[in-house]
């Protein structure tokens, strides 16, 4: 066995300290051989391990970016947020299909991949992130609002502005925060 084979074969070990410096070991060695094993470690039991292959995933750049969208349709949420975090670790070549889970029919995919979006600021969301203000979740319409203040694009004030009217009070001041944030650029 190779030293990526041995980190993939610790991703399986009963100790998550373990399994936390394998996906550590991986995203550092960045080899593709690695990309399936950490996809599957999403679902890990333990956060921290869960955190460690988003960044070793994250480190793998534009060749896990096929898989982690595959990896979108998984039948559970769990598994579906957790990628659109891992996607916003890649950035760009993720805008695509982060958009794409801003329909997902589970509210937090939609939460997560809006906050992703934000986080990569590239204006291609803008659009579709606008009409997620209009989500019955209250929690995707405040990360929606969020995300378009981080990406800091005009276009989105006038809908924005609409959403001050929001009944959920979370919801306004991210709307609130989000225009500061747009105003001042």
């Amino acid at each position: 066995m190779d030293e990526v084979e041995d980190h993939i074969k610790a991703l399986g070990n009963q100790d998550y300290r373990v399994r936390v410096s394998a996906a550590v070991a991986l995203g550092k060695i960045a080899d593709p051989r690695a990309i399936e094993p950490l996809i599957l470690a999403l679902g890990d039991e333990e956060p921290s391990v869960r955190v460690a292959v988003e960044r070793a995933l994250g480190n793998m750049g534009k060749p896990a970016v096929e898989p982690l969208i595959l990896a979108l349709r998984d039948e559970d949420w769990r598994m579906r947020a957790a990628v659109a975090s891992t996607l916003g670790n890649i950035g760009k070549p993720a805008v695509e299909p982060l958009i794409h889970a801003l329909w997902d029919k589970d509210w937090r995919v939609r939460a997560r991949a809006a906050q992703t979006l934000g986080v990569i600021g590239d204006p291609r969301g803008v659009a579709p992130l606008t009409r997620l203000l209009g989500d019955e979740g209250r929690t995707v319409r405040r990360e929606a609002a969020g995300a378009l203040g981080k990406i800091g694009d005009p276009r989105a004030v006038e809908s924005l502005t609409r959403l001050q009217g929001d009944k959920s009070v979370r919801v306004r001041v991210a709307a609130d925060r989000a225009l500061g944030k747009i105003m001042k650029e």
